[in-house]
């Protein structure tokens, strides 16, 4: 679906499915919009300038991927916000009905593209943007820090790059990244017990230069996985079904140094 820059105010960051009211939430750079979740994704609640005033004032200007959970029985939306500096990044929480601004707390790294929930094991990942090595945990929702998780293929150290969306679902966490000059992104798994990766697939989102951005993977109501990636440049918004795991270790992404 190719949709109007100014669906997203600007540019197109996240997306992710609230099954408490079966909406999507997109966010762009400032914005938050809540939509039907058919095409054409008709509004149901928008925030222009989602990022909230005591951020704004200090300089905080950008939303990254978003991720939908349930705490205490009720469902909220979480997402980071940062800086011109992707130095100093904080990860906030809204109300998955109204979209107001609930509570905030520090990220302890430099850049988070992504923020992802895993309520199983109650973590809340994130990782860096460029030379990823590790998926950063911490506790949730308190926030605490916990140790990092390596990744690995073949029981060999990995390092991915240009990771920009995340979305736990099965015990993995699905991570999207772009590859612009190759016009393409590559979708990756990772098992949150091990630290494992998997290769889930390629994806080319439309034609033109592209830019893979956030990324949200849940089972549809047919029992089929289905997978919602936001591209950038070309402000699509591409739905993948039949997802299937496929282990490539020959991929240019698995190669040890150079990603």
């Amino acid at each position: 679906y190719i949709l109007p820059k100014q669906f997203f105010g600007g540019t197109s960051e996240g997306v992710a499915h609230l099954s408490s009211s079966n909406s999507l939430i997109f966010t762009g750079r400032e914005t938050i919009r809540k939509t039907t979740v058919s095409y054409p994704f008709e509004t149901e609640v928008i925030v222009e300038k989602a990022i909230p005033q005591e951020f704004a004032a200090r300089g905080y200007n950008h939303i990254g991927d978003i991720s939908a959970v349930v705490v205490n029985g009720t469902e909220v939306i979480l997402t980071s916000l940062e800086e011109p500096t992707y130095t100093k990044p904080v990860m906030v929480i809204f109300a998955a009905d109204s979209l107001a601004f609930v509570s905030s707390c520090p990220l302890h790294q430099r850049h988070s593209s992504l923020l992802a929930v895993d309520p199983a094991l109650g973590y809340m990942y994130s990782t860096e943007f460029m030379s990823v090595s590790e998926v950063l945990r911490y506790e949730f929702p308190s926030c605490r820090q916990a140790p990092p998780l390596p990744l690995s293929c073949d029981g060999k150290p990995l390092v991915l790059q240009g990771v920009q969306g995340g979305s736990v679902h099965g015990g993995l966490l699905y991570l999207s990244t772009n590859q612009i000059r190759a016009n393409k992104g590559d979708i990756f798994a990772v098992n949150t017990s091990t630290g494992a990766v998997q290769m889930a697939m390629d994806l080319v989102c439309g034609m033109g230069v592209s830019e893979m951005e956030g990324i949200d993977v849940a089972q549809d109501t047919d029992g089929e996985l289905r997978m919602l990636v936001a591209n950038n440049f070309l402000d699509l918004f591409c739905t993948v079904t039949e997802l299937r795991l496929v282990h490539r270790a020959s991929h240019p992404a698995f190669d040890s140094g150079r990603h």
